[in-house]
């Protein structure tokens, strides 16, 4: 039997191939868990494990950004900080929606789960229920170059 050695660099680079009818011997991944590429080499993810004793939270939650300049943890109705291993509160007593999405423009970052809308003061830091009006209610959000991409726009607001 003849060996063959294949090696798979571009793979690592690349990522996670873009679409399912991708070419074969694209030298893509199809399927990465609980590893990230990056700079060539699939780099383990770490495990976090401390949320699941402090919070009550039922699977989708705890969800978890890496933001630019923090890490946001948020569970169905509070968000918080995570600073070497501490939970900070940010703001609670939210209305329970989705799962949260998250657009990061630091130092203004804004988040949904679809029931509501909060915002963090660029100035403050304080973290608030959004009700400005110039951004529409929606379902979900995202950041695309710069440019804040809404899902989901309900003309009447959250319920």
């Amino acid at each position: 039997m003849q060996e063959y050695t294949i090696i798979f660099r571009d793979g690592f680079a690349k990522g996670l191939r873009a679409a399912t009818r991708s070419p074969k011997n694209a030298q893509t991944l199809v399927l990465s868990e609980g590893a990230v590429p990056e700079d060539g080499v699939l780099r383990a993810l770490e495990e976090i494990n401390t949320f699941g004793h402090t919070l009550a939270a039922a699977w989708p939650f705890p969800q978890v950004f890496n933001l630019k300049t923090m890490t946001l943890v948020a569970t169905q109705t509070e968000l918080f900080s995570y600073e070497l291993g501490v939970l900070t509160s940010l703001i609670a007593g939210l209305p329970v929606g989705s799962t949260w999405t998250v657009a990061d423009y630091w130092p203004y970052i804004v988040a949904t789960n679809g029931a509501v809308m909060v915002t963090r003061n660029p100035q403050s830091g304080v973290w608030a229920i959004y009700d400005e009006g110039r951004i529409p209610a929606c379902r979900c959000l995202a950041d695309l170059n710069g440019q804040l991409i809404l899902g989901g726009i309900m003309e009447a607001g959250y319920a």
